[in-house]
């Protein structure tokens, strides 16, 4: 098709290829605008690495289909980091499994990596055809592309139903350039259809308003001698005409490429056709001449609207009857399946595998609801029993991630029709990990029960393991939070963490024993990294997590992060963008634990990003953590903005969610001067029904509630706080809350017995590893003096405290440590943040990275986040920090 009257759009395409900055343009335009054509011409302009592919109307379903076909010449036993998490899109056959948001960042750095050889184009025609998931992968690339020499240019037919799709508006949001090419005048008309007069070409133009493709069929036309009046409505009647005059192994050529799709290769062709090869060559040379098909590698239509003329001209019986022709044809058993989608069940046992694997590898590779409906066809072929077990598998997985309904029913089922014992017991433990992934805690809990029900006593390994996880799991159901508790203290009696089942029940056991050295002792015994994410992949951290906050919560705050970290590591390998939400939000723990607020804040941030993209499970409990360390930094309304979200109206006060979310906004409250609103939500924190491991909510929070009382006056019931804190801190015994227990006891006592209290406190947090609550009991202690007039001491004591609160980065304290310094009639100075103090809670985890000598690149894939973005946190990093890069890093961090 000749690119009359284009030259604008050629040239916005000519500068966007020459710059190749990172852009997606679209190319916009009824059918037979003439997009195909700009495309093309796209292609050859300028020095870069294309990469094709081209939507089709029954490719639709494929997963992955635009991905396969844009990337099919790469090399995939090349791929590796980050890249190889794009593996189950790109092979089918891949026994990995992954996280949607896991794929679509491996298909990121896929293309990461290909720029980085040469520059990039990503070309994709009838776009409006692709497939969900290729177009999450489009949006995905596009919100990331300005960090690479790569652009993306798509055609879109507006005149389509597709159009409107969510997918596919978010690929047009990230678009810089939208391309209109509008009809053609009619002295363009003129030119096309050739040895025309004025009038000839006029009708011509009015007739098909100037759009190239039905101006080409009318140039065809008039050849032939045969005028098309109304060129759009007769496209189909056109086709049939020119069908009828080729012959029939021709037509049979057509009619197979109709229904292969977009792009067929000829021997697919001829053996649907039922033809020799030879003998389909000599079809397609017939077709070609005739004006229907383009080409012979790979084998296309001249127009996606000729492809649907010949498509809907079809019988419903012959189009059924090839379409299984080309399901049982085509080595590809994703395309397989999408013939077999396209014809009606027919108890065909090989059709039910074929689009039972099809739904398995659909599942791996992230996309959900092109599985279940695949399984749903492949349950409607009636599979043979030892079948339908995987078949009603996938579609439990696929429809409990979509959140559907019918998830937990077709578990049941599926359980019911499992093979063999292991293969039972890991579909339940599976499911049940789904079901809690999707909020539906009392459904997982239901079939961890029912399966440990049928189990005899002999099989002591798999009742370990799913005693675990439903010890693990009930934390969060308040119905069976403390028959759960009481259970799994049983079954932990003399364990020895010899297997993975032993060491599930430990890690669930070890926040409720009686004391802080105790549940230290347990958690070790339980940790065994690789065994526990062996019996569950991908699983996340429900029963070592629960661990890993024993450890935290004991003080033993290295071990805990040593633990984590190896966790991390797994999952940034694995792509478990909910295994990234719990370690993120793990390691926030231990930073406030410790008083790292900017670390506090940064993990917590990583942690709710992870739980947006995967698995909203930690959400809440990540929002809890950012607005804590937000809060204590002072930026009252972000952090109330992250406990107060609408997201969080719908969960239940009696949820265990609720601990964290109401001591957090308690928190915030009380940090803003609103007292007695900060103590509801403390106080329901503090006694929140839940208990099994949640027993020790007065230990964390019950010294909060009780500054929040006794700033709203409330002396007696601050008092009574304190005395919960106390008598849960001796038991629990650890510096930390014995400390932080003496020093509030002290802060409400007044005279010298409050003083000599405080300095007791003082003392005890000197040895933990609270150094924010340190800072805190010296503030309150050279508080106490100051008002007893020993103005001396309170100096001493305000002044350590406050310079500890910046090294911590409480700028709540800080605040209040210069007014009572100013109060003993000191003229202290305000300080100004510099050096490592000065960087944002991003800045100095990325910082922190680079100091150990990680690259950009390994920042930005290990933090799920773009090159840029890194880059431009170490730019800030490196001017606050007054150094000239990172061989100066390490030191310039390690100056306070």
């Amino acid at each position: 098709m000749t690119l009359l009257e284009r030259e604008g759009e050629i040239a916005e395409l000519r500068v966007t290829v020459a710059a190749m900055s990172g852009r997606v343009v679209l190319i916009e335009g009824p059918a037979g605008a003439g997009k195909s054509a700009l495309l093309a011409e796209a292609a050859s302009l300028g020095e870069h690495r294309a990469f094709d592919a081209r939507g089709g109307e029954l490719e639709r379903g494929l997963p992955f289909g635009v991905v396969r076909q844009l990337f099919a010449q790469v090399d995939l036993a090349a791929l590796d980091g980050p890249a190889e998490l794009a593996r189950p899109a790109l092979d089918p056959r891949s026994a990995r499994a992954a996280e949607p948001a896991a794929v679509l960042h491996g298909l990121y750095w896929l293309c990461a990596e290909l720029a980085e050889r040469e520059p990039l184009m990503l070309a994709v025609d009838d776009v409006h055809w692709a497939d969900n998931p290729s177009l999450r992968f489009l949006a995905y690339l596009g919100r990331r592309i300005a960090d690479l020499p790569a652009v993306v240019v798509a055609a879109l037919r507006t005149d389509e139903p597709q159009t409107t799709a969510a997918p596919l508006e978010e690929v047009r949001a990230s678009a810089v350039a939208v391309l209109r090419p509008q009809p053609l005048s009619v002295r363009a008309a003129r030119l096309m259809l050739g040895e025309v007069d004025e009038a000839t070409a006029r009708a011509a133009h009015d007739t098909t308003g100037g759009n190239p493709f039905l101006l080409s069929e009318v140039r065809r036309a008039l050849a032939q001698g045969t005028p098309l009046e109304e060129p759009p409505a007769a496209v189909a009647e056109r086709t049939a005409a020119r069908l009828r005059r080729v012959g029939q192994r021709a037509v049979r050529v057509a009619e197979a490429v109709a229904v292969l799709g977009a792009e067929a290769e000829l021997r697919d062709a001829a053996a649907v056709a039922g033809l020799s090869y030879d003998e389909a060559l000599g079809a397609v040379d017939t077709l070609t001449a005739a004006g229907l098909i383009a080409g012979t590698a790979p084998l296309r239509f001249l127009h996606p609207l000729v492809r649907t003329a010949v498509y809907e001209a079809l019988p419903a019986g012959r189009r059924a009857q090839l379409h299984r022709v080309a399901a049982r044809t085509l080595d590809d058993r994703a395309a397989a399946a999408l013939h077999l989608l396209a014809t009606p069940p027919s108890n065909d046992p090989r059709a039910a595998d074929v689009l039972a694997q099809a739904a398995a590898d659909a599942l791996a590779a992230g996309a959900p609801a092109e599985a279940a409906e695949l399984a749903r066809r492949a349950l409607a072929e009636r599979p043979a029993p030892e079948r339908r077990f995987a078949v009603l598998a996938t579609l439990a997985r696929s429809a409990t991630r979509l959140g559907v309904a019918s998830g937990p029913g077709l578990a049941h089922e599926a359980v019911a029709l499992a093979p063999d014992l292991p293969s039972r017991v890991a579909i339940v433990r599976e499911l049940a990990l789904l079901l809690v992934h999707t909020g539906q805690v009392a459904a997982a809990c239901e079939v961890l029960e029912q399966e440990l029900d049928r189990l005899g006593a002999r099989e002591r390994e798999a009742r370990l393991l799913l005693e675990g996880d439903l010890a693990s799991i009930a934390q969060f159901d308040p119905a069976r939070i403390e028959a759960s508790a009481a259970r799994v203290e049983k079954l932990a009696d003399g364990l020895r963490g010899s297997t993975p089942g032993e060491r599930a029940v430990l890690c669930t056991s070890s926040l409720l024993q009686p004391n802080a050295a105790t549940a230290a002792a347990v958690a070790l015994r339980a940790r065994a990294i690789s065994d526990i994410h062996d019996s569950i992949p991908g699983a996340g951290l429900w029963a070592p997590g629960l661990a890993m906050l024993a450890l935290a919560y004991a003080e033993r705050i290295d071990d805990a992060a040593e633990w984590i970290a190896a966790f991390l590591e797994w999952d940034v390998r694995n792509g478990s963008l909910t295994g990234l939400a719990a370690d993120h939000a793990l390691m926030a723990v231990c930073h406030w634990l410790a008083g790292r607020v900017h670390d506090q804040e940064a993990e917590a941030k990583l942690a709710i990003e992870a739980a947006l993209q995967g698995s909203s499970a930690m959400l809440p409990f990540a929002s809890a953590l950012a607005a804590l360390a937000l809060a204590e930094r002072g930026v009252l309304e972000e952090a109330a903005a992250h406990v107060d979200n609408p997201l969080f109206d719908a969960i239940p006060p009696e949820d265990p969610a609720w601990i964290w979310l109401g001591a957090a906004r308690g928190y915030v409250r009380l940090a803003g001067g609103r007292p007695r609103e900060a103590t509801s939500g403390l106080d329901a924190a503090v006694h929140h029904p839940a208990r099994g491991i949640w027993r020790w909510t007065p230990l964390l929070f019950g010294p909060w509630l009780a500054r929040a009382r006794a700033a709203a006056g409330d002396t007696a019931g601050a008092r009574a706080a304190v005395a919960e804190a106390s008598a849960c801190a001796r038991r629990w015994d650890s510096p930390r809350y014995r400390g932080m227990a003496l020093a509030l006891d002290g802060a409400l006592l007044a005279g010298d017995e409050g003083i000599a209290r405080l300095r007791q406190g003082v003392r005890v947090l000197e040895s933990s590893v609270a150094r924010l609550e340190h800072a805190r009991a010296l503030v309150d202690l050279g508080a106490a003096l100051r008002r007893a007039n020993r103005r001396s001491e309170a100096r001493a004591s305000l002044r350590e405290g406050m310079d500890l609160a910046v090294r911590c980065g409480s700028d709540l304290l800080v605040g209040r440590a210069h007014d009572e310094l100013s109060a003993t009639g000191a003229r202290p100075r305000r300080l100004v943040l510099t050096g490592v103090d000065s960087l944002t809670p991003t800045e100095r985890r990325v910082a922190v990275m680079a100091a150990r000598r990680m690259s950009n690149r390994e920042i930005a894939q290990a933090l799920f986040v773009s090159h840029r973005t890194v880059e431009m946190h170490l730019s800030r990093a490196y001017r606050k920090l007054g150094i000239a890069g990172r061989d100066e890093l390490a030191v310039a961090l390690a100056r306070r």
